[in-house]
């Protein structure tokens, strides 16, 4: 019933409810997968309904216990709203201690986190930190950096590479053919995105039309983004952590009311 209310109908007001119906005292939380599933889709939720000191309250008491890189970035978004930069430089530092590769990855995450924020300044010193610690091949990593920092040409390059080993990475290929756009070569980006039709599959659930819609919303072009947004929605795509309202890419639609009908569809 979490899941269901948070990622099927958006509704994260639901979820408080469905938790307090277990006492997660009784269990060892270290040794307790479903118990991890359950304080993600918790936090998820407050970071939905802006209850931030929600989630660190109950993610501190929960940290020695279990180590988990999705609580940890849930965590470090809630620090990041609340404002406290010393404390959210030290959790990266942490986490970055602990495991180098959960750090990158939170590290995107943090720097999106701040661009939704329209803090520039702090994303951007953050992507200065990452950048420079990827390896050669890292080219997904070194392709969102460079994609976040608006270098477009260099994003292109890496996604480019990226995707000869995985040409069903429908992230991957909205920010390509974003990269590609963005960077004068329109044409290649229109070829680029048209091949997501020869993609579709049964069971896809609106993914092929969230790309598209993605794509759109990157170039510009919100009539044709919101009528794939609403593709998407109808056909079962996932209200996840960074997906619609979450989305970097959808920054510029929110606001509009046809937004919100995307964000309600299942109410």
């Amino acid at each position: 019933m979490m899941v269901l209310s948070l990622q099927f109908v958006n509704r994260p007001e639901d979820v408080a409810e469905y938790y307090s119906k277990v006492d997660m005292s009784l269990f060892d939380l270290a040794n307790c997968r479903e118990c991890v599933n359950r304080l993600i889709i918790k936090t998820d939720a407050d970071l939905e309904l802006g209850k931030y000191s929600e989630v660190v309250r109950v993610l501190d008491s929960t940290r020695i216990q279990i180590a988990n890189r999705r609580l940890d970035e849930n965590l470090l978004i809630a620090l990041i709203h609340m404002g406290d930069t010393a404390r959210s430089a030290e959790l990266l530092q942490e986490i970055r201690i602990s495991n180098e590769s959960d750090w990158k990855t939170t590290g995107l995450r943090a720097a999106q986190a701040y661009l939704m924020m329209d803090n520039r300044e702090s994303a951007v010193a953050i992507l200065a930190q990452v950048g420079p610690a990827l390896d050669k091949e890292e080219h997904v990593r070194k392709g969102k950096v460079s994609f976040l920092l608006e270098d477009y040409s260099a994003a292109a390059t890496h996604y480019q590479r990226a995707l000869e080993g995985d040409s069903t990475n429908y992230e991957l290929k909205a920010e390509y053919a974003i990269s590609l756009f963005r960077s004068g070569k329109q044409s290649e980006a229109v070829q680029l995105i048209q091949t997501l039709e020869s993609d579709r599959e049964p069971y896809q659930y609106g993914e092929v039309d969230y790309t598209y819609a993605q794509f759109y919303a990157g170039v510009g072009d919100v009539e044709l983004a919101f009528a794939y947004l609403k593709k998407s929605i109808a056909a079962g795509y996932f209200y996840l952590r960074f997906t619609y309202g979450n989305d970097l890419l959808f920054k510029p639609l929110k606001g509009d009311p046809r937004f919100e009908e995307i964000l309600t569809y299942w109410h």
